[in-house]
């Protein structure tokens, strides 16, 4: 039998091969893109993104809630309250579809408010159709898909992500290169969904096997259940909105089209940055939850505290590399007229450094069911995002809806985060702002910015040397770490967390 700490361990391994692979193939396909549709194109594309990004709220965080409630009751082997939920939730996401695809009626039929060019406006409502029709079919799914995080399945919750990726974006380069255009990247990108649905449907029986679908089982009294706590998942993600998904609707209004794409490309590293550390970081929430369902409330401290320092070094070391080195890597990437998407880039990952860092202890909060404040608290960081950001659009441009949302995030997350996350907790605040976040900070600058003014020298524009540079940096920065990061205890326990993680 396979233990919870192979378990998590083989994800984390799964999780980081596919976000690794997602960036290379990003990497290689967001130019060939970009460059194959054109800035205006490729502009409308984010477009139709932003507009389907607001259909993928109407979750209301039940996802969440299926994920959070179900691991609790593995926690406590009761397979009738899982089934109860997952077919609760069922029920919920087929009403959910069916509004979905009246939503996207409406949207097809006021898109010429966004739209004014004939052409465009065809290819927009013909997007629309395709996305929003792909949604609806999609979020029954979603009732079934988090038992397989639940049970902390991540091979095949990985596996499934990796061929979805590997798919879709050779679709997309075979048709690209035969001459197709949008169209056929918007009907590539939802049949390759529909396909991954299919297999999330079968890995959730395969990862439950008492796992049972009717809608006898559906529970009235779960739906309250459910919503109690996604409802504040679901105001968390319509702060979202405000924090990344009305940036390019405000540069599109007042500086154009074209503009959405060099400031998606500096977005998009720090996204890469953001989700190369939170997806894996991420992991450990189910197991929060099973340990709430058992009791065992030390261990959750314990475990937060040691992925919390991981974390914060995991953060440095990326963070700290994409603003060395980001400048060199966008001019050979994307090219030198992008160049003002490395400072957009700058503004925003320094606050992402910061949010990044809570990742355990954002984890901890929603999977405790204690994330009611961190919602509302994540409500007012948009709104103030997007004041800010249409106040200094029309001074700064792109740099300054970077600036609309930073300074916000900056503050909600270095000062408010933390100080909720003691009290709720009782942790000392001192210990944590100054042990954990500031000590272990400290040490990965020290062991990244000496090394860099020493091979400042050979830095070049050519990926195989910055490829080099980074590989040298990452080897005497691991060292560092290894010896001043953990202390003997430290070191003690996650040598035996390994030994306890390897399959009996």
């Amino acid at each position: 039998m396979t233990s919870r700490g192979s378990q998590v361990i083989l994800g984390f391994l799964f999780r980081n091969l596919y976000t690794v692979l997602n960036i290379a193939i990003s990497f290689f396909m967001m130019p060939f893109i970009l460059h194959s549709l054109g800035d205006r194109m490729y502009g409308l594309w984010v477009l139709i993104g932003t507009f389907t990004g607001y259909l993928g709220y109407l979750d209301f965080g039940v996802s969440s809630a299926v994920g959070r409630f179900v691991s609790r009751a593995v926690g406590k082997q009761d397979d009738k309250e899982v089934n109860a939920i997952v077919n609760t939730a069922l029920v919920i996401y087929l009403w959910i579809g069916l509004v979905t695809i009246v939503i996207t009626a409406a949207l097809i039929l006021l898109a010429h408010l966004f739209v004014s060019s004939s052409s465009d406006l065809r290819i927009v409502r013909i997007l629309l159709l395709t996305v929003g029709l792909n949604l609806a079919i999609g979020f029954p799914t979603r009732a079934v898909g988090g038992v397989v995080g639940a049970n902390l399945n991540y091979r095949a919750w990985e596996g499934i992500l990796i061929a979805e990726l590997v798919l879709r974006n050779l679709l997309i380069w075979i048709f690209f290169k035969l001459g197709y255009g949008i169209l056929t990247l918007g009907f590539i990108v939802c049949g390759v969904a529909i396909f991954s649905y299919i297999l999330w449907v079968v890995s959730a029986f395969y990862s439950y096997k008492d796992l049972k679908l009717s809608f006898q089982l559906f529970d009235k009294n779960k739906v309250r259940e459910l919503f109690s706590y996604s409802i504040y998942i679901f105001i968390f993600k319509l702060s979202e909105i405000f924090l990344f998904r009305l940036d390019t609707l405000v540069i599109t209004i007042f500086i154009g089209l074209a503009s959405v794409a060099h400031y998606s490309i500096g977005a998009v590293l720090v996204a890469y940055f953001t989700n190369l550390l939170t997806r894996s970081v991420d992991l450990i929430g189910p197991v929060f939850s099973q340990d709430e369902g058992r009791g065992h409330r030390q261990a959750i401290i314990e475990k937060l505290f040691i992925t919390t320092k991981i974390t914060v070094f995991m953060a440095t070391f990326v963070g700290l590399m994409l603003l060395l080195y980001g400048r060199d890597f966008i001019d050979i990437w994307m090219g030198l007229a992008y160049r003002d998407s490395y400072i957009v880039m700058m503004v925003l990952l320094i606050p992402s450094i910061f949010s990044v860092m809570q990742t355990p202890s954002r984890s901890l909060l929603y999977s405790i069911s204690k994330h009611k404040f961190l919602a509302f608290a994540s409500v007012a960081e948009g709104i103030v995002n997007l004041i800010l950001s249409i106040i200094f659009v029309k001074k700064f441009g792109i740099v300054g809806v970077a600036m609309g949302t930073a300074i916000p995030m900056a503050l909600v997350r270095l000062f408010i985060h933390p100080v909720y996350l003691c009290r709720v907790l009782n942790i000392d605040l001192k210990n944590y702002y100054i042990n954990l976040l500031g000590k272990c900070s400290m040490v990965g600058i020290l062991a990244i910015v000496p090394v860099y003014f020493g091979l400042q020298h050979y830095i070049r524009p050519v990926y195989f040397t910055l490829a080099a540079l980074g590989l040298i940096q990452a080897l005497f920065y691991g060292l560092v770490i290894y010896k001043f990061g953990f202390t003997k205890e430290e070191k003690t326990y996650l040598l035996g967390f390994v030994k306890k993680s390897r399959p009996s």
